[in-house]
């Protein structure tokens, strides 16, 4: 359901949305299911918008879940609930944010999931995106939490040529990533890449280099 206030300078539209879901079993046994409900979703003349929901799951497990190394759900069946909000910024500004944040139940504990996204666009053909996602999680088998930061460099130097970078680290593995593009289109069909991959892995507080590898890829199209 989606209403415009009339007149109104700081609201553009509200919306209300439910979306239910069920999962079954050959045998028609209920396997999974959720509702979603969003309790608030403004969205203002600039286009920045701000979402409230909740959220209902149901699963039933008929074997043991190992999420993590040595935490094991058992087999069971699990209702919880959880709330969720969502902040973003418009993209037409020169720095726009993008949140979402969920906390709440998460089988038989619980959960908090925040993720931050940060996107400069100082010019139209450049632009830096940095993201920070963390998660923890609480069971009465084992809590435990882990980070992912992601970085994106991009640069459209004119409509045929491109370089872009992107760079993930994160705290379960201790590594971190980087593959690095550089891709020209000569003429539509036929486009030239160089490819930069790079691997570092976490050692007592530091990283050091273990894998590198460059590639370059050529497609050309005859057209008959």
């Amino acid at each position: 359901f989606r209403t415009r206030p009339e007149n109104n300078s700081l609201i553009r539209t509200a919306d209300l949305e439910t979306e239910i879901a069920f999962t079954t079993t050959t045998d028609n046994e209920l396997e999974s299911a959720h509702i979603y409900a969003t309790v608030l979703k403004l969205e203002n003349h600039s286009g920045d918008s701000y979402e409230l929901w909740t959220n209902w799951e149901h699963e039933r497990l008929v074997l043991p879940f190992e999420i993590q190394p040595g935490v094991t759900i058992p087999v069971g069946t699990y209702d919880y609930y959880s709330i969720w909000t969502h902040l973003v910024t418009s993209g037409h500004r020169t720095v726009s944010i993008d949140v979402t944040a969920k906390l709440g139940g998460f089988y038989n504990g619980s959960i908090a999931d925040v993720k931050s996204i940060l996107l400069w666009r100082p010019l139209k053909y450049f632009y830096i995106t940095l993201e920070h996602r963390v998660f923890k999680i609480d069971l009465p088998q084992g809590d435990f939490e882990f980070e992912i930061n992601r970085a994106r460099f991009n640069v459209n130097i004119t409509p045929t040529l491109s370089w872009t970078n992107y760079i993930q680290q994160e705290s379960e593995t201790h590594r971190m990533t980087l593959q690095s593009q550089v891709r020209w289109i000569i003429t539509p069909g036929n486009e030239l890449s160089v490819t930069l991959n790079h691997d570092w892995a976490g050692d007592g507080g530091s990283y050091k280099s273990t894998e590198s590898d460059l590639f370059a890829r050529l497609v050309w199209t005859h057209r008959f």
